[in-house]
């Protein structure tokens, strides 16, 4: 792991040990990088926004929006993306849905602000 310090820009490698069921040591856990891959990995994936409801940008594709305060495994009903701001938020909710057993959630890398524009040019199509 690579801890870096984004004040200084200083950086330090950290040895973790492999934890038994963790689904980010054990490689299970994949993250999703663009809307290519969405459709090659999954077809007829569903994008679930689980940023809160006052939280913007809108994103304009085909979605669905249940804030992390609210969502459960009975809102993943197929392949799903997870997606917030950063990622750092869908990341930790694919986690705690794949240690309940949802095996097809996934976390789009990066969240909404790293996608933007791609998200937009793809509602303009």
């Amino acid at each position: 792991m690579l801890l870096v310090d984004v004040r200084t820009g200083e950086s330090t490698s950290l040895a973790r040990a492999k934890r038994e069921n963790c689904l980010g040591c054990s490689g299970q856990l994949e993250a999703v990088q663009n809307d290519l891959e969405v459709h090659t990995l999954l077809p007829g994936v569903e994008l679930i926004d689980i940023r809160e409801l006052e939280e913007q940008p809108e994103i304009h594709v085909p979605h669905r929006r249940v804030p992390l305060s609210v969502l459960s495994k009975t809102d993943i009903q197929g392949p799903t993306i997870l997606c917030c701001s950063k990622g750092i938020r869908s990341l930790r909710a694919t986690i705690q849905l794949r240690s309940e057993g949802i095996a097809r959630v996934f976390s789009l890398a990066g969240g909404i602000d790293d996608h933007t524009l791609e998200l937009l040019n793809a509602a303009d199509q």
